[in-house]
């Protein structure tokens, strides 16, 4: 479900940066996403965040402007989805997150899996709301 983003109490158990496999897009587009221990996931769509914010200028002038502010805080929230994701995608960012704390960069097969494990939910339930949906290859 599209969402604006909730004041959380807990904090998040990992994070990520998804890029959809199996689309045209591929590395184009990223999505940073946020867990939590209820398997919670915040996907934020980079790309959307970065359009939406004119090039910065709306950050700047929502500084000094509690109406540009709050413009900016609700773009953002059309910019994040909230999904839940299965033990095994959890599981996979667990680990990753565990390697970074050891001072070990994660290998790109590690982060392929995730991807591989993360991009069914990605397509039911995160791509249909997007602004600009991406395109998933044959």
């Amino acid at each position: 479900m599209l969402t604006r983003p909730v004041q959380r109490t807990d904090s998040a158990v990992g994070g990520y940066a998804f890029c959809a496999p199996d689309s045209v897009e591929h590395t184009d587009r990223d999505f940073i996403l946020t867990v939590y221990r209820d398997r919670t996931c915040f996907w934020e769509d980079q790309q959307a965040k970065m359009s939406s914010n004119d090039g910065g200028l709306i950050v700047a002038k929502a500084l000094f402007d509690a109406r540009a502010h709050d413009e900016l805080v609700h773009d953002n929230a059309r910019c994040t989805i909230e999904t839940t994701i299965d033990l095994d995608s959890y599981r996979l960012i667990l680990e990753k997150e565990a390697l970074g704390i050891q001072g070990i960069e994660p290998t790109q097969a590690i982060c392929d899996e995730i991807d591989m494990s993360l991009a069914p939910i990605f397509w039911a339930n995160v791509n249909p709301l997007l602004r600009t949906p991406l395109t998933k290859l044959p």
